[in-house]
This record gives C-alpha cells, structure tokens and sequence, in this order.
C-alpha cells in the first residue's frame, strides 16, 4: 500500500478467507490522490503475479514504469 500512495494514488486492502483456510490480501487502486469522484464507471482491470511473486511486481518500478 505504500508504493501505491508513494506514486500518487489511493488504494484499499481487502483480505479474504478461502473455504480451506488461506487467507488472501487484495490490493485495489481506486483512483489518484486528490482527483474528483466520478460516477462514471469504469471498467475492471484483474492483474494477477506469477508464482513467487506478490502485489509489488506491478508497482516497484515507480509511476512511469509500472503497470
């Protein structure tokens, strides 16, 4: 969550409990800091890591080089 606002944007955590006892941690990014609230929808973005990987592979490398 760091690196999110760290570039600029806001974001939300969200852990969710698998039916055989994993425990998740979802990241959502919902907009950047300070913009307006819009009733707009928009579309989804669903981006999963490899394996051995986490969240951060997404953000690490700073707002003009990440996804």
């Amino acid at each position: 969550m760091e690196l999110i606002t760290k570039n600029g944007f806001n974001g939300e955590l969200h852990k969710v409990t698998t039916p055989d006892g994993y425990i998740l941690e979802l990241h959502r990014i919902t907009g950047k800091i300070n913009s307006t609230k819009s009733n707009v929808q928009k579309p989804v973005a669903f981006v999963m890591h490899g394996i051995l990987c986490d969240s951060s592979s997404w953000v690490i490398s700073g707002r003009n080089r990440s996804l």
